[in-house]
């Protein structure tokens, strides 16, 4: 079973420790408590993991604080990253490929 890190009781993504399949169930470690959420995508290691339904427009929340906005529903169980969600601190992230990292809005001839 793969595990994730839950950092504060008011997170509604937590910090996959290893790759997860989809459909597999994760077992939610920290804030001294245990729990699980399914999966119900591919998550990388070390990516943000939904555990809670966050509506778009809503908050990411991870260490108790805000860090970005999600631009579409997410569900429990979706991978949290930047083709659903955008960085409050980095005002280019909602432009940057999800998949490399590299930015979209520069064109490089």
């Amino acid at each position: 079973m793969a595990r994730a890190f839950v950092i504060d009781s008011q997170d509604n993504v937590a910090t996959v420790l290893e790759a997860v399949p989809a459909d597999e169930v994760v077992t939610l470690l920290g804030d001294g408590q245990t729990a699980t959420c399914t999966a119900i995508e591919c998550i990388r290691a070390e990516h943000k993991l939904a555990i809670l339904p966050i509506t778009k427009g809503a908050a990411v929340v991870k260490y108790g604080m805000p860090i970005g906005q999600a631009t579409k529903d997410i569900e429990a169980g979706e991978w949290v990253h930047l083709h659903n969600c955008v960085s409050n601190y980095d005002e280019r992230s909602g432009t940057l490929n999800h998949e490399s990292g590299a930015p979209s809005d520069i064109e490089y001839v």
